[in-house]
């Protein structure tokens, strides 16, 4: 077999590869909660739904152990959670609803869609998310690393746009 012909095929069998999310790079770096808020230091994250491991909205590129571990750093950063989960008076629970990823392409865009349930003094709001991330040739060039790159930043603009509605709370 020729030179070519080999390389063809591990760059072949290395596009198809899934590559799995890093949790730090779905954490969102943002301004601190003012310490006046009414859910600042009062937030507890009761479950994640969606997480199960046959569930098909649970990709390679995105498990939920990755998006429970984004989602409550980025809470703790912002300070938003309890520092005793169990005094706190504000729960979140939020639900992957979906994750569109393309099949193949030069140029990927994903969508995510999490639905976001927060109870606080009796009230209950639901926020639903949707955000976008996009990963292009520019930002690697293996199909699996675009579409792994896509995906955290479609989490990473979820997380941040939850963030921002419990800032305007």
């Amino acid at each position: 077999m020729s030179f070519v012909a080999v390389l063809i095929v591990v760059l072949a069998t290395l596009a198809g590869c899934s590559a799995a999310t890093r949790p730090a790079d779905l954490a969102v770096a943002t301004t601190p909660v003012a310490s006046s808020s009414p859910l600042a230091g009062q937030v507890r994250l009761v479950r994640l739904a969606g997480n199960q491991a046959d569930d098909p909205l649970w990709t390679p590129e995105l498990d939920s152990t990755g998006f429970v571990t984004a989602l409550a750093h980025s809470l703790a950063d912002a300070g938003y959670l309890a520092p005793d989960p169990d005094k706190a008076t504000v729960v979140v629970t939020a639900t992957v609803e979906r994750l569109d990823q393309p099949l193949k392409g030069i140029n990927y865009e994903v969508t995510s869609k999490v639905r976001y349930t927060v109870s606080a003094n009796g009230e209950i709001r639901d926020i639903p998310i949707v955000a976008t991330g996009s990963a292009s040739l520019v930002d690697h060039v293996v199909a699996a690393e675009r579409l792994r790159i896509a995906s955290e930043r479609a989490v990473k603009a979820n997380i941040r746009a939850f963030l921002d509605r419990l800032a305007a709370w």
